[in-house]
């Protein structure tokens, strides 16, 4: 794929066998059926969540899972996944369970509530990705309108829940999230708060051609059969392009960099930075200057788009991070994603940010 899953396996919980406590509910406001079920922590304390299962009128199954299934009244705060069929917390060969960065802000959890979504398209629960790699019906399911539609199904529910009334709402995100959550802020007014990881920028577009002039990045949007000539390497990157949008309004099961086409028509062709002029939003964005799938010089042209349209941010650049914000001397560690989803968790409750970590930008802001 262009873009390899956000928010991979970075901690994995020892919580035994899975086993479910069904307790069904039906949602005449949607026409949905919902499934709440719990996921016992046979050896371990240190897994807060419970799931919710979504069947909605056309058979779609969608998930969510929350660190707080009570009425209290809490600051939300959303973690979307980029792309992938991996399941939320999905189970490994050897019974345990992985969890993303929101394993990073579960010292909050007293102060907020925690939801984590799962892609659609993905049947069973904690899915795990297999070489075989993603099925035909979350492929169909990879597009800018049915994640638009399922993210819009869940933040319904959780507003029906009584979980989004009036108290700040932040959505997490990175990769191919971040066109998501960017989209959705536009018309979503409820969400005030966006973190977004290794994504942001003008559009694939660029990325694309910026791979083909200087042979930057993990992209296979050029085959690699190609000559390593940048006039070439560029003609092919117009005609994968000039392909996309020759098949608007046409059914095709052309894959392009392990994607379909109607992916490159929705999310590839969408500007993040452009949407954000379209949301009030608080805007949090952070690039590594070595990341190879969503290359550092989308960034640069989008906050300088936001910075050209008098949009505020704040933002952290790592320069020697790649797309899970590691560095080479990290060992591995996502010591920085840690630290970012604590900073951006801080910043979502207080409004402060760490200025020796951070750069803004508010030309509205009164000068100290």
């Amino acid at each position: 794929m262009i873009r390899k899953l956000f928010f991979a396996i970075f901690l994995v919980l020892p919580i035994g066998v899975y086993a479910e406590n069904v307790d069904a509910e039906t949602e005449p406001h949607a026409a949905n059926l919902r499934s709440d079920f719990t996921v016992p922590t046979t050896t371990s304390a240190a897994f807060p969540f419970s799931g919710s299962e979504i069947t909605t009128s056309d058979g779609h199954r969608l998930r969510y899972y929350s660190s707080d299934m009570s009425a209290r009244e809490k600051p939300l705060v959303i973690f979307v996944p980029g792309s992938g069929c991996n399941g939320a917390f999905s189970v490994l060969p050897d019974g345990h369970r992985t969890m993303g960065p929101e394993g990073f802000a579960l010292k909050f959890t007293e102060k907020v509530r925690l939801v984590i979504l799962e892609n659609p398209g993905i049947e069973k629960r904690f899915e795990h990705e297999m070489d075989s790699g993603c099925s035909l019906a979350f492929r169909k399911m990879a597009n800018m309108q049915a994640r638009l539609e399922a993210l819009r199904t869940i933040v319904d529910d959780l507003q029906h829940r009584g979980w989004i009334n009036g108290q700040p709402f932040m959505i997490v995100t990175g990769s191919e999230g971040v066109s998501i959550a960017s989209r959705f802020a536009t018309s979503a007014k409820d969400v005030s708060h966006l973190l977004l990881i290794s994504g942001f920028g003008i559009g694939q577009t660029l990325a694309t051609v910026h791979a083909a002039l200087t042979g930057w990045g993990n992209w296979t949007f050029v085959p690699e059969a190609e000559p390593n000539n940048q006039l070439d390497r560029l003609q092919s990157t117009f005609t994968n392009w000039e392909q996309v949008h020759r098949s608007l309004g046409q059914e095709s099961t052309k894959s392009i960099a392990g994607h379909d086409e109607a992916y490159w028509r929705t999310i590839g062709m969408a500007s993040s930075a452009e949407d954000m002029l379209a949301s009030k939003a608080q805007l949090y964005l952070v690039q590594g200057g070595l990341d190879q799938n969503a290359p550092a010089v989308d960034y640069e042209a989008g906050i300088a788009y936001l910075v050209a349209h008098n949009r505020p941010f704040v933002t952290e650049y790592i320069p020697c991070g790649d797309h899970f914000l590691v560095c080479p001397n990290d060992h591995g560690e996502p010591k920085n994603l840690q630290g970012i989803i604590e900073r951006g968790m801080e910043w979502f409750l207080t409004a402060r940010v760490q200025s020796n970590s951070a750069a803004s930008f508010n030309p509205s802001a009164t000068l100290q």
